[in-house]
């Protein structure tokens, strides 16, 4: 039923204030999923009018994708995600209240996937979806005083995707040192799940547009993201 419900700053509110809660406490993994897909729609209506989603809604959220069920923070992370990928402005009222807290839940995935990529019981999506977020609508809206941290930690700290804190481009070889999350292909080759692949797509959009001017100066790096991104366009065909 909640599928049914167009998308819309008078009706939206209502949906997330009573789904999220139920979705956090669901012990199903279908019936999880069924109110998963009901959500990005409405969330994004939100971000994009100036109807405030209610505090404790949007705190629940945050606190929720730190959740200790693989399935529930997959599930509140896709959803954030799309809601930001498609406002890259962030530039109303409710957009910036929201982004401002979810930011930390993103930064803590994206530190957990890089830790342990291999291990992540819910596998990298998590990561994919904070790098696309920070590096891509949360850089590009260019409204928030925390960018340039977000991007200077994702930049040395999180990603992982330089083996020394340098100013330029590290090299990025298959042998000498550990490639970031995004780049390892013991990761990517496990990723199976069609959103999970696109998810993957949009962080390489994001993070390598974000330092287009260093790519230039780094062919490996170029021929290794070339290679992903061939890899993962084959396995969405």
């Amino acid at each position: 039923m909640l599928a049914h419900l167009k998308p819309s700053p008078s009706t939206s509110g209502h949906v997330v204030d009573a789904t999220i809660p139920l979705l956090v406490k669901e012990t199903h993994d279908q019936a999880i999923s069924v109110l998963a897909a009901a959500l990005p729609g409405h969330l994004s209506a939100l971000l994009q009018s100036e109807e405030a989603l209610s505090s404790s809604t949007i705190a629940l959220i945050a606190k929720e994708m730190g959740n200790s069920k693989p399935i529930i923070r997959r599930a509140l992370s896709s959803v954030v995600g799309y809601a930001i990928w498609s406002n890259a402005a962030l530039d109303t009222g409710s957009a910036k209240a929201f982004t401002k807290a979810v930011h930390p839940s993103l930064e803590n995935a994206l530190k957990t996937i890089s830790a342990n990529p291999l291990t992540s019981s819910a596998g990298p999506v998590e990561g994919y979806i904070a790098a696309a977020c920070l590096m891509g609508p949360f850089t590009e809206s260019g409204t928030f005083s925390f960018v340039f941290y977000l991007a200077m930690v994702v930049y040395w700290r999180c990603a992982g995707l330089f083996s020394t804190p340098n100013p330029s481009l590290q090299a990025l070889s298959a042998t000498g040192t550990k490639p970031s999350f995004l780049l390892w292909d013991k990761v990517y080759v496990k990723v199976t799940d069609a959103e999970d692949q696109l998810w993957l797509l949009r962080a390489c959009e994001a993070v390598f547009s974000f330092f287009a001017s260093d790519l230039k100066k780094n062919e490996t790096l170029r021929c290794v993201l070339c290679h992903l991104v061939v890899c993962v366009c084959h396995m969405l065909i």
